[in-house]
């Protein structure tokens, strides 16, 4: 059995590790969306797809994927997910059968508006730790991480 100065030790040093805080940090996230939204009974990911179609009329499958920097084939099962659960509509493009075209439902927008102010809290809940700056400042590290190393999508 290790000494807890051993503990303590080995606990700092994962603490200066990028990959070990960002896990951590999607750990936290993850619980309090679905923490805010259990009863509603879609995923933070599955939140996301609600999100960007709530901000479009109509979308292709290939342009969603990009958007959310996933890739082709875990968009198509999400898409299926929410298509399943009535949340979204998909058909095929007008002029190009190889493209797909996605929209939200009307219990589909009325899922954005239960969750989405409760997926603002959750998300400001995780940021009430830090100051306004601290916070912005934060959020572009972040942005600049992602912008760096590119998308998989």
């Amino acid at each position: 059995m290790e000494n807890i100065d051993t503990l303590n030790a080995i606990k700092r040093n994962l603490k200066s590790q990028p990959g070990y805080l960002l896990r951590r940090c999607v750990q936290a996230t993850s619980k309090a969306f679905e923490s805010a939204c259990a009863d509603v009974g879609i995923t933070e990911r599955q939140y996301d797809y609600l999100y960007v179609l709530g901000q479009v009329e109509v979308v292709t499958q290939g342009d969603l994927s990009r958007l959310l920097d996933i890739d082709r084939s875990t968009n198509t099962l999400v898409i299926g997910i929410l298509q399943k659960k009535g949340l979204i509509q998909r058909w095929e493009h007008p002029t190009d059968t190889r493209r797909k075209c996605v929209r939200l439902t009307k219990l589909g927008q009325e899922t954005l508006d239960i969750t989405q102010p409760r997926a603002i809290e959750a998300a400001q809940n995780m940021l009430a730790g830090l100051s306004d700056q601290e916070a912005e400042q934060f959020l572009a590290s972040l942005t600049k991480i992602v912008d760096r190393t590119g998308g998989i999508g």
